[in-house]
């Protein structure tokens, strides 16, 4: 079913209501930000490593973890 954005009426997109199917803006006007998700690695060796998923909501963290994994070391 198609729904209109309440900010600016434009259509808000079939990909979008499928996801969110209770959303009433469009995504310009969203005021979620996109969330970042990095990979962490624990342990010192194979018999302890475990990996995780780090879910970043802070852009600029999610910044200097993009700027620190493209360090040339």
């Amino acid at each position: 079913m198609a729904r209109r954005c309440i900010v600016c009426n434009v259509l808000i997109t079939e990909g979008r209501l499928k996801i969110l199917a209770h959303t009433r803006t469009c995504v310009e006007h969203s005021t979620t930000s996109a969330y970042a998700a990095r990979p962490v690695h624990t342990g010192t060796s194979a018999d302890d490593a475990m990996q995780d998923i780090a879910i970043i909501k802070d852009p600029k963290a999610a910044a200097e973890f993009d700027r620190l994994r493209d360090l040339k070391l």
